[in-house]
């Protein structure tokens, strides 16, 4: 296996990883802070953030990672034309959803 093999896989990894606990906490956690006193609430919240955190920075460093090796190594040496836009693009959504995040 090609070592640019590796980084995708590991990106389309660290992808599905990401899409699933986004789901979870969607799905689960959020509708669940309606329960929560508000006088907890703050509490809770920082609580929330905090074990998340755990989970979700190794995915999400490693998304990052692989995706700028993607864009930067590999695009434009072993990808041509459709497939190289595919690539910058799916970067540029990335770039979006980590903008989200944290703004």
């Amino acid at each position: 296996m090609k070592w640019h093999s590796i980084i995708l896989s590991l990106h389309l990894l660290a992808t599905a990883a990401m899409t699933g606990l986004i789901w979870f906490v969607q799905i689960v956690h959020y509708p669940m802070f309606a329960d929560v006193p508000p006088e907890a609430f703050l509490l809770y919240e920082v609580e929330h953030q905090f074990r998340t955190s755990f989970v979700v920075i190794p995915f999400m460093t490693l998304e990052l990672l692989t995706g700028l090796y993607l864009v930067f190594r590999i695009g434009g040496r072993f990808l041509e034309g459709q497939e190289e836009r595919i690539v910058q693009f799916a970067f540029v959504l990335l770039m979006l959803i980590w903008g989200s995040t944290f703004f």
